[in-house]
């Protein structure tokens, strides 16, 4: 498992600087130490969305996490979660609620200290957790139609 180097992130910045959050500015990149470790989301059943997700080290110890997507839902608002297990698993826990992924630019922003169990969560967990992350189209019917998901931590290889 090979972790981000300053060039990576760097490259990431670069990609992500023209898009925006949800506040319409620069993604934020204060912050990060460097390290950084990036998972692919692919399409949930019927969908066509993919991208990344990306979990980088913070200063203040907190973890950013970043979802990329592409093929959202223009004007659309898709809910998103770190959950606990394998994406394989059906009705796994959720482990942290994450901001939404704008249906306009595909990005989503959250810094992540505890999860939902109120257990720490640093980066360095992040790399032995078991878990994944799901977008979902929208919260109705109990968040059922998934957009994109992939495994993290221990489930997955990353993509950097």
């Amino acid at each position: 498992m090979r972790l981000f180097s300053f060039f990576g992130l760097v490259m990431v910045t670069l990609v992500f600087a023209g898009c925006s959050d949800d506040d319409g500015g620069p993604i934020p990149t204060d912050g990060i130490t460097g390290e950084g470790i990036v998972y692919r989301l692919n399409p949930g059943e019927g969908s066509n969305a993919s991208g990344t997700v990306s979990f980088y080290r913070l200063t203040n110890g907190l973890v950013r996490v970043t979802i990329g997507l592409e093929n959202t839902v223009p004007g659309g608002e898709h809910p998103a979660h770190l959950h606990y297990g394998s994406a394989s698993l059906d009705n796994t826990l959720m482990a942290a609620m994450l901001n939404p992924v704008d249906g306009d630019t595909g990005i989503s922003t959250t810094d992540v200290d505890v999860l939902a169990d109120d257990s720490d969560f640093t980066f360095d967990d992040l790399l032995a957790f078991d878990g994944h992350v799901k977008v979902h189209l929208d919260a109705g019917a109990g968040y059922t139609t998934i957009l994109a998901v992939g495994d993290i931590g221990a489930n997955a290889v990353p993509v950097n």
